[in-house]
């Protein structure tokens, strides 16, 4: 089990403490040219955070096809609005999602289809192709006068 966190400290001794060194590997800050690679040998994708704006790192599991476990807080939540291609727990609910880890590690029916309907909605809604093509849509309507019909063209038009 790989992590990255910028609590590397506590994950250290919790590590220890645990008596897991031989399987969790604390890997800190992965360069950008080596996301990619580092994405393919995971298994599963966590964001456990108590608050969040992004994460563009859950954008880019998607895109890999990993399935992810996340808090519901911030554009994870609104970026898979409930659906299948993730799986949400409550802030803080670290047995929670230490079950979903090993839940998921453990079922790779569920693994597969998670990180299937994940890489779909990725290519559906973030994918460059359709950001361009909805962006000039806005665009479109605002130079039209009408009012966009989606929450990114209302966000745009104020």
């Amino acid at each position: 089990m790989n992590f990255v966190s910028a609590q590397r400290e506590e994950l250290v001794e919790l590590r220890r403490s645990l008596l897991v060194e031989s399987s969790v590997e604390l890997v800190g800050c992965i360069p950008m040219e080596e996301t990619a690679e580092f994405f393919c040998g995971s298994d599963v994708f966590v964001v456990s955070s108590l608050s969040e704006n992004g994460p563009q790192a859950g954008i880019e599991a998607m895109a890999a096809e990993l399935p992810v476990i996340a808090t519901p807080v911030g554009a994870m939540w609104e970026r898979n609005e409930g659906k299948e291609e993730g799986l949400f727990v409550h802030v803080g609910a670290v047995p929670e999602i230490a079950d979903l880890m090993v839940g998921t590690a453990n079922n790779s029916a569920l693994t597969s289809r998670l990180g299937t309907t994940a890489r779909q909605e990725y290519l559906l809604r973030f994918h460059s192709n359709h950001r361009e093509a909805r962006l000039f849509g806005v665009y479109e309507c605002l130079l039209s006068g009408r009012r966009p019909a989606d929450r990114l063209g209302r966000q745009l038009a104020g």
